[in-house]
């Protein structure tokens, strides 16, 4: 997991599922506009899993698939 994305999960307030949602959503824009892909895949897999929560995306660690299964966990 990058430390640009540990930033944003760190900064995460619980709240809501769907404003969780558009927040990652813009920050992923921002990421691939200033060209950090590894935090817009990321970004990409989080929003994924939110989506999808008993589905692991291809390609994502099993450090950072707890991680998300764990913030899934507290939105819902």
């Amino acid at each position: 997991m990058t430390r640009d994305l540990e930033k944003i999960l760190n900064s995460l307030e619980i709240q809501e599922k769907t404003k969780v949602l558009d927040f990652l959503i813009d920050k992923n824009y921002e990421a691939r506009k200033s060209g950090k892909l590894r935090l817009s895949n990321d970004l990409n897999n989080l929003i994924f899993v939110l989506q999808n929560p008993t589905v692991k995306p291809g390609g994502v660690s099993i450090e950072d698939w707890e991680v998300f299964k764990n913030l899934v966990t507290k939105l819902n």
